[in-house]
């Protein structure tokens, strides 16, 4: 039953993709490019901070996880702000979307992997290349279509022109 939702899911989400106009596809391709730059950029310094903390002060691992996921996000959350999505948005607001978002993620992340080792007894590097496959696409729809949408439009990018009226609708 789960894999019938994750299959449609995907389906769904691919012909999305492929239906679109060939310039709207193409900018979706480079801003999910950019997205996943970004992504693997935050755990390059998730590790680095986690790494560094341990081997050098000797902290502890799970504090030090911590410090390097917090750390990732603050710098997950400019770069996509400024890069990925070009926001024009207040921060405040936003950044607060994003935190929400990115908790929702974790949960995700820990619900995914439960289910994956638990379930379907997978080993865990199998699971967690599965569950950020799943919680990536996660984070890139909502993002696109919540946290970072533009301020006044109705969904992702901007909103259908209504020629008649001279006006977005």
């Amino acid at each position: 039953m789960e894999s019938g939702l994750f299959t449609a899911f995907f389906s769904g989400l691919w012909s999305r993709l492929i239906q679109r106009p060939i310039g709207k596809r193409d900018a979706l391709f480079h801003q999910l490019w950019r997205f996943a730059c970004v992504g693997a950029l935050a755990t390059v310094i998730h590790f680095s901070v986690l790494i560094f903390l341990v081997q050098v002060f000797g902290f502890d691992p799970v504090a030090s996880s911590v410090a390097g996921f917090l750390t990732s996000v603050c710098f997950n959350y400019y770069l996509n702000y400024k890069v990925t999505f070009k926001s024009t948005n207040a921060h405040g607001k936003t950044m607060i979307m994003f935190c929400i978002i990115s908790g929702a993620g974790l949960l995700l992340n820990t619900f995914i992997m439960s289910l994956c080792i638990g379930k379907l007894q997978l080993r865990y590097i199998s699971a967690q290349v599965f569950t950020t496959g799943c919680v990536f696409v996660w984070n890139f729809t909502v993002h696109r279509q919540w946290t970072f949408r533009p301020a006044g439009s109705t969904g992702a990018g901007s909103a259908p022109f209504n020629k008649r009226a001279g006006r977005k609708v």
